[in-house]
């Protein structure tokens, strides 16, 4: 568990920016570019644009989740097969098998999606006893599809890929 915690800690640290960037509302700073570190002019690039229409047919699903109870300080894996049907007009099916340590239950959902210009999007489920929604950013030409599962249990973390059959 230490080792965990640390490494944890460490992925943190790591992500965290370097302070010399970081500008606060009483500072300013310059920046200046020379020809060795280019310059991005989004005039310039070819940005993909998404929408819903982008979404059509079939994608195999693959999400994992860690589950930690404190009540019982234990810690539940699942994994989630399944597969999506994207309409290409923001609605879509999905139907799914978790094992939660070895214990499978079989899911089926219907929803809806929004998708943005630039491939972030939300799907919200919905279930039987129970609704929930993704994040997801779509790359790869639509050809798939990264997610967070949002939910608003502590010390549940899931999230997963999408990819076109």
């Amino acid at each position: 568990m230490v080792v965990i915690a640390t490494v944890g800690i460490s992925q943190a640290f790591a992500c965290k920016p370097p302070v010399d960037n970081l500008i606060g509302p009483a500072q300013s700073k310059t920046v200046s570019h020379t020809a060795a570190i280019p310059v991005l002019d989004v005039s310039e690039t070819e940005a993909r644009i998404y929408s819903k229409r982008d979404l059509n047919g079939r994608y195999a699903s693959l999400a994992t989740a860690t589950i930690f109870d404190p009540t019982s300080n234990r810690t539940t894996n699942a994994t989630c097969v399944g597969v999506v049907t994207f309409d290409g007009r923001g609605h879509f099916t999905d139907k799914e098998v978790h094992s939660y340590d070895g214990f499978i239950v079989r899911d089926e959902f219907v929803g809806t999606y929004t998708i943005n210009a630039d491939g972030r999007g939300l799907m919200h489920f919905i279930g039987e006893n129970e609704t929930f929604d993704y994040e997801f950013v779509v790359s790869n030409d639509a050809k798939e599809i990264t997610f967070l599962i949002l939910l608003d249990i502590p010390g549940v973390v899931s999230n997963g890929t999408l990819k076109k059959q």
